[in-house]
């Protein structure tokens, strides 16, 4: 599935970043980080692609610097891609000095012919930022709103592919 830790203010970041996304991508069924993965950002309104810098073991790390909703896809040869949406926007420029670090570990499922496991092109999760934590959250409601379409995907993918339970 997809896993955050919520997003909070860090001192260490290049100058001009804004925030750093960075995580391990994984095969949901042996849970084992996947070798070969591709991670970009794309800014909704310019087109703006920022790919992400791939380490070793499933890691990767996406440097955005300006503020917009970005779309962020994880993908990996024999998966089905995955998407979440980061809404980079309502800290002000003091709040931004410091930049943000966001912790999105990430699970693909394994491409089961005649299965549709995309959610429509539609976000897993959607993060915002929160005023009153000086943070980015993911949206709850977004999150319980799809959890019936999860479940039902999930099932269906366990039934299909029997070492996912």
């Amino acid at each position: 599935m997809l896993a955050c830790v919520v997003a909070l203010p860090i001192a260490m970041l290049a100058t001009d970043t804004l925030v750093v996304v960075f995580g391990v991508v994984k095969d949901l069924t042996s849970g084992l980080p996947l070798s070969e993965i591709t991670v970009t950002a794309t800014e909704q309104k310019s087109g703006l692609l920022v790919p992400a810098v791939l380490r070793d073991n499933g890691r990767y790390e996406i440097d955005i610097m300006q503020e917009g909703d970005y779309v962020v896809e994880y993908s990996a040869p024999g998966h089905v891609p995955k998407r979440v949406q980061l809404e980079l926007r309502g800290p002000t420029a003091e709040q931004w000095k410091g930049g943000y670090g966001m912790n999105v570990d990430v699970n693909l499922f394994r491409e089961v012919e005649g299965l549709d496991l995309t959610m429509g092109g539609k976000p897993f999760g959607i993060c915002r930022y929160d005023k009153a934590t000086d943070g980015f959250n993911w949206d709850i409601g977004y999150t319980e709103a799809q959890r019936g379409r999860i479940e039902k995907l999930m099932k269906e993918y366990e039934r299909r592919v029997p070492s996912a339970r």
